[in-house]
Formats: C-alpha cells, sequence, structure tokens
C-alpha cells in the first residue's frame, strides 16, 4: 500500500494558513466573539418561545420586558460587521509590524462610505441622512472582510514603502502617526467613493447590495 507523505500535504496548507490575510480574518473574527457567545444569552432571554412565561414576564415588568434585552442585541449582534471590519484591518496592520490603530479607523471609514447615506422603507419615501442597519451586522459581514483585507494591505504598503508625510523629529509620535495615514487615508477613501459610484451604477444600492 501506498504510503501517503503528510508534509506534501501538511506545508501547503501551513503556508496558507501563515499568510498576513488569513491571520488577520481570523484574529478579526475572534474579536467579535463575545458579542456573539455573550450577545446570544441576552437575545435567547428576549425571544423565549415559551409564550406561557412571556405572558407571565409582562405581568410583571410590563409588555415591554424584552426591549432592554433587544437594546443588547443592537449592540452586539447587530454591528458585528463594523466591529469586523474595523479588527481586521487593525489585525492586518497589526500582523505587519505597522501602526495599527489607523489601518482600523480607515477600514470602518471605507465601510461606510461604501453605503448609501439614505434609507428607503417597503413603504415609504427615502429618508435621507439615514443607514439602513441591517448591513452592520451578519447581513454586511462579508463587505467587512473584504473591505478591511483591503484597508488593511493598501495601508500597510504605504506605510512600508514610506509613501506618506514625514514629519520633523520634533513632532510627537502620536501626531506625527496620524499624518503618516493620510497618504494611505486619501488613496483608501478615494477608492471606496469608487466603489460606491459604481456600485450606485450598476445596481442602484451599495456594495453590500
Amino acid at each position: 500500500m501506498k504510503t501517503i507523505d503528510t508534509q506534501k500535504i501538511i506545508i501547503p496548507i501551513m503556508k496558507f494558513v501563515n499568510r498576513k490575510g488569513i491571520i488577520a480574518l481570523k484574529d478579526g473574527m475572534l474579536a467579535i466573539l463575545p458579542l456573539t457567545v455573550v450577545g446570544s444569552i441576552f437575545l435567547i432571554i428576549g425571544q423565549m418561545p415559551f409564550e406561557g412565561f412571556n405572558r407571565f414576564l409582562a405581568s410583571i415588568f410590563g409588555a415591554d420586558w424584552t426591549e432592554p434585552f433587544m437594546q443588547v442585541h443592537a449592540g452586539t449582534f447587530a454591528i458585528m460587521g463594523l466591529i469586523a471590519c474595523f479588527s481586521i484591518g487593525y489585525s492586518y496592520a497589526k500582523n505587519s509590524g505597522v501602526e495599527p490603530l489607523p489601518a482600523g479607523v480607515l477600514s470602518l471609514s471605507a465601510f461606510f462610505i461604501t453605503l448609501r447615506s439614505s434609507y428607503i422603507p417597503e413603504n415609504g419615501e427615502p429618508i435621507a441622512d439615514a443607514l439602513n442597519k441591517v448591513w452592520f451586522g451578519g447581513q454586511g459581514i462579508i463587505g467587512a472582510i473584504l473591505i478591511g483585507l483591503t484597508v488593511g494591505a493598501i495601508y500597510t504598503v504605504f506605510i512600508k514603502k514610506k509613501l506618506v508625510i514625514k514629519m520633523p523629529d520634533q513632532v510627537p509620535q502620536a501626531i506625527a502617526k496620524q499624518f503618516e495615514a493620510m497618504t494611505p487615508a486619501f488613496v483608501i477613501f478615494l477608492l471606496a467613493m469608487v466603489v460606491y459610484v459604481v456600485a450606485k451604477v450598476l445596481t442602484g444600492g451599495h456594495l453590500l447590495k
């Protein structure tokens, strides 16, 4: 019987697993684990599938007794796409050895740029300066991943290639780092705007729809 050389299988797998993008994706998704696990507990309590039990609690705490639990849901499950976008961009930069915070912030900004800045209810007129919150959660997670990885990669290239605004040595590092982020920020925001325009022309919506 012919034996299988496991090293030929393991080595390519490990090379793939250890790629910057995969590590950033893993670390970034782990960041939303507390939101999903703990948030699910509050969601279950607020959506008990026992009518009698629900009526009993409503008689004690009022008809809207579930509202505080759903508020926790709104701050956990309902925003995990946003958190993932930030944390993936942050993790990519951190694993690349550059200042990570600007990458996370730029990822979040790019995410919002690609969203349509008006909300159209199922029956009604468009609401200006409003965002459809559904894209902040699980429904927008794919777009959040793509944006986080892309922004993290672009930001890292600019910083490592020193394509940045260099401040004098007398300037505090905290301020100098933010000026370094301005050049990649311009490019990232420009690309995000192009994606928004293209998506709007092709679909009438945005990147995530």
